[in-house]
């Protein structure tokens, strides 16, 4: 008896979802939440790429002031090195001689 009973409520089930199917009501509804789906994610897409789009800006614009900033500390340390290397390299010279 107790298999008989998951049987028939599958049964019941599949009859009951076949008619809702049918039912020109629900595919209307079903429509209109698809639209509203659709909206929905192709304006969260749109905020996320709009985000993502600042994000990268900001970033971009942030290491160019640091690569200038850099360029800036970077100049009268040149020179100094290129001093440093010539001595090294003369030091070099002499310690073949």
């Amino acid at each position: 008896m107790l298999p008989l009973i998951p049987f028939v409520a599958g049964i019941a089930v599949g009859v009951a979802a076949i008619r809702f199917y049918k039912n020109e009501d629900v595919h209307q509804e079903w429509e209109k939440v698809k639209k509203r789906l659709c909206a929905s994610t192709d304006s969260a897409r749109k905020k996320l790429r709009d985000g993502t789009v600042e994000g990268l800006s900001r970033i971009e614009q942030s290491s160019a002031r640091l690569r200038e900033k850099l360029d800036d500390d970077a100049q009268p340390s040149k020179v100094s090195a290129r001093k440093s290397v010539k001595k090294t390299s003369a030091q070099r010279k002499s310690r073949k001689a």
